[in-house]
């Protein structure tokens, strides 16, 4: 009787784990034809070269410090690299691989957690495992690949340690902490986490708890910030071709584009630095308030309705990568589209340019905003 139990208890993250699986080995068939897919992801030419910087190195002390020192954040770059050097791409995809099925697994743990109910922690588990995205990423040189799954083992771990001992608590923000070292713009997600679980229950116990997730959970990025510290004077991740004050660049020369001070052309101004400080950031903001709320709130709406579809058919597959590049471009691409002339331009300038690319992502959208509609309509009843 008990076995039996165990058994249905544990379906859901067989299936889950089933389903997502083949999915996976399907897609790999495609890996092992060609890499072509594995770097076709966005910034994967750069990560790929920090990759065969470190890797280059050996086991020269020296070089291999001199070349974290020069690269910035080794989250970006170095767990890829650990995995490229014992086999390649197919190595790579392999661990980001079992990480997405163990993610998927991990999505049915919270949904069980949040419902107690079998069948949405299997349907939970299964959209998940079906995303665009969950699919596209493991089989991509992308931060993502590591940083999602780790965020999902991170909340699981936060609530499977509820009733148990302080040693899974420091083990569910060290896996925040590994994403937070990977895409450090998530960083505070363990503090926030710790915030909650006070708020929740102001016991000793919690507190404790709370604090113990909240230190691992940064531990990681303040260890190579103190790092960097030891090497260079300046405690932070380091610069990169990720780092804050490069995306505060190109933030800011979107903005000036929009407000026509910046060239037609799409290029930054000569004027403005490659790297800003949160200080200088912050003094563009206050000059061009509306351009920048433009920027972010469209940003939103990209996030929001984004369907991730082109992941699969255009970087895995390779369909339209080309029309990809011209969709891209920073003077007629999409997003520029988007930032200028808003979303009616955005749609008929990638109509023009890769329409099956637009009627997908619509399709989808509206798939994923019908599920949300009608959840929302089942809840309130």
């Amino acid at each position: 009787m008990r076995l039996a139990f165990i058994r249905s208890a544990a379906a859901p993250y067989w299936i889950v784990g089933f389903v997502a699986a083949i999915l996976h080995m399907a897609l790999f068939s495609l890996d092992l034809a060609g890499a072509e897919g594995f770097f076709r992801a966005d910034r994967a030419s750069q990560r790929f070269h920090a990759m065969r910087n470190l890797i280059d190195c050996g086991h020269d002390y020296a070089a291999v410090v001199a070349c974290l020192v020069k690269q910035g954040n080794i989250g970006d770059y170095g767990i890829h690299a650990a995995f490229y050097s014992l086999g390649g791409p197919l190595a790579v995809i392999i661990f980001q691989i079992f990480l997405s099925i163990a993610a998927a697994i991990g999505v049915t743990y919270i949904a069980w957690c949040a419902f107690r109910s079998k069948k949405l922690a299997t349907a939970s588990g299964l959209l998940y495992a079906c995303l665009p995205q969950t699919l596209a990423f493991p089989h991509q040189l992308l931060s993502e690949s590591i940083s999602n799954p780790f965020v999902i083992f991170g909340t699981a771990g936060l609530l499977l340690a509820q009733p148990r001992r302080n040693w899974i608590w420091f083990l569910a923000g060290l896996a925040m902490g590994i994403a937070g070292l990977v895409r450090p713009a998530l960083i505070l997600l363990a503090p926030l986490g710790a915030i909650l679980l006070m708020w929740i229950g102001r016991e000793r116990k919690h507190v404790w708890k709370a604090f113990l997730f909240a230190i691992s959970g940064i531990a990681p990025l303040v260890l190579w910030g103190m790092f960097m510290f030891l090497h260079v004077g300046k405690f932070g991740p380091g610069e990169s071709t990720q780092d804050l004050g490069l995306n505060f660049s190109q933030s800011t020369a979107k903005v000036l584009l929009s407000e026509g001070v910046a060239p037609l052309d799409g290029r930054p101004p000569e004027w403005l630095h490659a790297r800003l400080t949160i200080g200088e950031y912050l003094s563009y903001v206050r000059r061009y308030p509306r351009g920048f709320a433009n920027l972010y709130l469209k940003n939103t709406l990209v996030m929001i309705t984004d369907s991730g579809i082109g992941r699969l058919y255009v970087d895995l597959l390779g369909f339209g990568a080309e029309e990809r590049i011209r969709m891209q471009d920073p003077v007629l691409g999409w997003r520029a589209q988007l930032t200028n002339h808003g979303p009616i331009a955005m749609l008929r300038q990638g109509w023009a340019l890769a329409p099956g690319t637009i009627l997908a992502g619509e399709k989808a959208a509206c798939s994923v905003s019908a599920k949300k509609l009608s959840g929302f309509r089942f809840n309130s009843k």
